[in-house]
């Protein structure tokens, strides 16, 4: 895969990593596991998704979705491997989407949302185990491109559960020394981000990061989707023109992290039955 997987336009210019290829091997290998496991064991796995509502829904429409949820019995169904919850519940007041995610079984947690999978992951315990896509998503483009992190100086902007906590954990589970996970309100952040060799957003604010964020020859990864209704666009957290003349490498958005975190959803899916199967 080396030296597919990106592009670069100039030779001044970071090279742009190319998700679309990570994800396209990532998922071709899933393939032959699952036509395998299939084959073998008649088992063909499945994944179910949970969607609630719209902004305009009412808390008692939520709590009502809350109940059809922990109903319709998708944990009892034998031919649903893995739940995922479609995140993030916008303009919902005082709902706590936790409520949901945890009744989602552990051993079919795809998206490692429910808080026995979480722990797993804050305690070291990643061997076997869910991780969030997108931050392992994030831990495999760092694995192609600098898989020693032991000196590098590592800022996470985002402190999500989502994002940015796992991803702390799973990078210093890899002998990262020096990892700061810091978000928008974090004093100084500017000058924190100029020092990182490494640094992944997922913030959740378009354009966040600029040039003036960014060290010279800095690997930046964006994890951040941001829909923009007036040019019906998708962008990321960095503002990827400036950016991407400093940095040494890039993700872009679209076609950076997402696809592979899609990839890596489809790899839990097949890990999910392979746990299923174990406990038969």
């Amino acid at each position: 895969m080396i030296g597919n997987f990106f592009k670069q336009s100039t030779s001044n210019q970071a090279k742009i990593i190319n998700g679309k290829y990570i994800a396209n091997s990532i998922i071709q290998e899933c393939k032959l596991k699952i036509e395998k496991l299939t084959l073998n064991t008649g088992l063909k796995p499945g994944l179910a998704i949970i969607q609630i509502g719209d902004r305009q829904d009412s808390n008692i429409y939520i709590k009502n979705k809350l109940k059809t949820a922990q109903s319709i019995e998708l944990n009892k169904d034998s031919s649903i491997n893995g739940i995922i919850t479609q995140l993030p519940l916008e303009n919902f007041n005082k709902f706590d989407y936790t409520d949901l995610t945890n009744q989602v079984l552990p051993e079919k947690d795809v998206d490692c949302l429910n808080i026995i999978n979480l722990n797993k992951i804050f305690n070291g315990d990643l061997k076997g185990n869910f991780i969030p896509c997108a931050a392992k998503a994030t831990a495999e483009i760092l694995d192609l491109i600098e898989r020693d992190l032991r000196d590098k100086q590592v800022v996470i902007v985002g402190s999500s559960k989502l994002v940015g906590i796992p991803l702390k954990y799973i990078l210093e589970y890899k002998n990262a020394k020096n990892v700061l996970l810091c978000n928008d309100k974090t004093q100084n952040i500017q000058d924190i981000c100029r020092k990182a060799d490494i640094l992944i957003v997922a913030i959740g604010c378009s354009r966040f990061i600029n040039g003036n964020y960014v060290k010279s020859g800095a690997i930046v990864i964006d994890v951040g989707i941001n829909f923009n209704k007036m040019t019906n666009k998708v962008t990321g957290d960095v503002n990827f023109e400036e950016v991407v003349q400093k940095a040494s490498y890039i993700t872009p958005v679209p076609g950076g992290v997402g696809p592979i975190t899609v990839s890596i959803l489809m790899e839990n899916v097949y890990m999910a039955a392979l746990k299923s199967l174990n406990k038969k």
